[in-house]
């Protein structure tokens, strides 16, 4: 979930005119809109990761307690609680062991071929850096939620223990609903809440447009993107000619 949710943000904030800070616009007007934009986008797809842990906290004892009674549930919660405790554990050590390693190179513990000690200007020291971004959301997030997730599960069951047989015989078939509905609803909140999330906007932002069009306000947004696009392009333009003449400067000296 962290990842997925880090990976919605890269696409949300790149190259979106969305959450760029508005040019016509002072400190703090400028920002008031992007920032809202950035929040209700975030918070949005936030909620929609949540959903799902909640569904499966409670649906995931229900559905094993109908299928299999109480003794399949009681065997369950034991066995989950080993393998979510034992895969937080590797995920935390993992966590460590890349961050470990990055420290031991910083200090010079390492060495190289030559048998000099490696330093911070590494291959070696980068490599780890990067995998020290992808090790820390496992061991600091991932690691301790699986934990709190499989608590909840176990808390769910044993409130719930009422409502299950010791034998499954005669609740079985209440599980496979159980289940059935579960699945519906996950895939609901993953796929289709974006999907009515996305209709709603579009029906939305339709009358919007329309009403603006009316108006006459929508040829003057029109104008004002293109004005911020050109205004881009003449700042990417600049850009690319100062590093083609440092390029060129740095050559120069090189070459007398």
């Amino acid at each position: 979930a962290c990842i997925v949710m880090s990976k919605k943000i890269t696409a949300l904030v790149t190259d979106n005119p969305a959450v760029e800070a508005r040019e016509d616009r002072h400190f703090p007007q400028s920002h008031i809109v992007p920032l809202k934009h950035l929040v209700s986008r975030t918070t949005y797809e936030a909620m929609q990761l949540v959903f799902s842990p909640v569904i499966n906290t409670i649906a995931v004892p229900m559905t094993v307690g109908m299928m299999f009674g109480f003794d399949g549930l009681s065997l369950f919660v034991s066995t989950a609680n080993i393998l979510c405790f034992n895969f937080n554990l590797v995920l935390i050590n993992a966590a460590t062991s890349w961050d470990a390693a990055r420290r031991l190179v910083l200090m010079g513990g390492i060495l190289d071929a030559q048998g000099k000690p490696l330093g911070a200007d590494s291959a070696e020291y980068a490599t780890l850096s990067h995998a020290g971004k992808l090790g820390a959301p496992l061991g600091d997030l991932s690691g301790p939620a699986l934990n709190n997730f499989v608590k909840l599960v176990a808390v769910s069951a044993f409130v719930t223990n009422a409502q299950y047989d010791m034998t499954p015989e005669n609740t079985w078939y209440i599980g496979v609903i159980f289940l059935l509905s579960t699945l519906g609803a996950i895939g609901f909140f993953k796929f289709g809440l974006s999907i009515t999330e996305r209709a709603i906007s579009r029906s939305i932002q339709g009358r919007r447009e329309r009403v603006e069009w009316e108006e006459g306000t929508s040829i003057l947004r029109q104008q004002d993107q293109e004005r911020r696009q050109q205004r881009r392009l003449e700042a990417q333009k600049r850009a690319e000619a100062a590093r083609l003449k440092a390029l060129e400067e740095e050559e120069a000296m090189n070459n007398p």
